[in-house]
């Protein structure tokens, strides 16, 4: 029986070691992960990167862009088509005229079935116009909108689609001519400029085809300012001109004493001219608003060299481009403003335009809204 039972537990301790692995004496022991090495400050992922290359290819194969811009105009036009083809052998051929009237020509195109565009550039609430009939496309989640949200002063897509995207901003505000306006008359609030003594002394740009007023108009609705305040301002013998420059440029030339609602973008030329133009801040606010936006038209035969174009527009290279031939504010932090002190327009506390603002100037004009109250018609 003793026996018998030395025999079994002999036969358990052989069985255990059996089945106990052994070391391999030539094993190492597994390598150690190696950490990943930071990324240079101010390089983009890697993803980016290759998103970037992959566009820059489809690109270079389309080869050309056709910009209908109310922006890309004489020097500023070829300055931007110059560097951009120079980076990316892509030419760059513009149609320049105002917002509204490119909406025209492009609705004209695609009912038509002959549209050529790729791009438009006006203000952000024209391109909402556009937007509304069908004429855009969004651009998708292009390598610069995947930097930083601190990079943006303005992130520029203005709507969930990505259609309207911001490349500048502006502000719509009163100028005065210093030599025509005594410092103890200057205007403080909106509402003085119902007063008669301004009467025919006052430029407006035509607001069924210029959106500077319409901002204001929605900013001072807002303030719960009446519409029968701009019945009255219609009644002020005001000189009605057709562009964002001409605003600037009957202040500039002493053909009236006060610009209502002009841009500091078209300002700051004639100031750097020594035009004796001024800047007034007014009590109820001035809105800080798109100076410059572009939208990917639908069916356009240029996309992917279109999304590269308004990629490269965006980034820091471009907007430091952009705003060296037009001087205006960019929408990046990193891009300083390039105009003196003196200079700089923007009021010290805006009342800054949302995505819905601009739309909803958009849907002013487009309806005119405005310029039934003061035109009349």
């Amino acid at each position: 029986m003793k026996r018998s039972l030395l025999l079994i537990l002999v036969l358990i301790v052989w069985l255990i070691a059996a089945c106990t692995p052994k070391a391999s004496p030539t094993q190492s022991p597994p390598p150690k992960a190696t950490p990943a090495l930071p990324a240079a400050p101010g390089s983009p992922p890697a993803t980016q990167t290759s998103e970037l290359d992959s566009l820059v290819a489809a690109a270079k194969k389309e080869g050309k862009i056709n910009a209908y811009s109310f922006h890309l105009i004489g020097d500023v036009g070829v300055g931007v088509a110059r560097a951009f083809k120079d980076k990316y052998g892509i030419e760059v051929e513009s149609v320049a005229g105002p917002g509204m009237q490119l909406i025209e020509r492009i609705r004209a195109e695609q009912r038509a079935k002959q549209g050529n565009a790729d791009l438009l550039t006006s203000g952000a609430s024209i391109l909402f116009v556009a937007k509304t009939e069908g004429m855009t496309t969004g651009v998708g989640n292009l390598p610069v909108l995947q930097e930083q949200q601190g990079t943006w002063l303005g992130f520029p897509p203005l709507d969930p689609e990505r259609h309207v995207l911001n490349f500048m901003l502006t502000s719509q505000l009163p100028i005065i001519n210093t030599n025509l306006v005594k410092p103890q008359d200057e205007p403080t609030s909106w509402l003085d400029l119902l007063g008669p003594q301004w009467k025919g002394k006052m430029s407006l740009a035509d607001p069924a085809t210029i959106p500077n007023a319409s901002y204001i108009y929605l900013m001072l609705l807002k303030k719960g300012v009446g519409k029968d305040y701009f019945v009255k301002l219609g009644q002020q013998d005001l000189k009605m001109v057709t562009t964002t420059r001409d605003i600037s440029a009957s202040v500039a030339r002493g053909e009236v004493s006060l610009a209502w609602g002009a841009s500091d973008a078209t300002t700051g030329p004639f100031a750097i001219q020594g035009a004796p133009v001024k800047a007034i801040d007014m009590k109820e606010g001035i809105p800080l608003s798109s100076g410059g936006a572009v939208t990917l038209l639908i069916n356009g035969p240029h996309p992917n060299a279109t999304r590269l174009f308004i990629n490269w527009l965006l980034s820091q290279e471009g907007q430091a481009l952009y705003t060296k031939l037009d001087p205006r504010l960019s929408v990046r932090k990193d891009v300083a403003d390039p105009r003196p002190p003196s200079l700089r327009l923007i009021p010290k506390s805006p009342e800054i335009m949302t995505g819905k603002d601009e739309e909803e100037v958009g849907r002013i004009m487009r309806d005119r809204d405005l310029a039934k109250l003061i035109l009349g018609k």
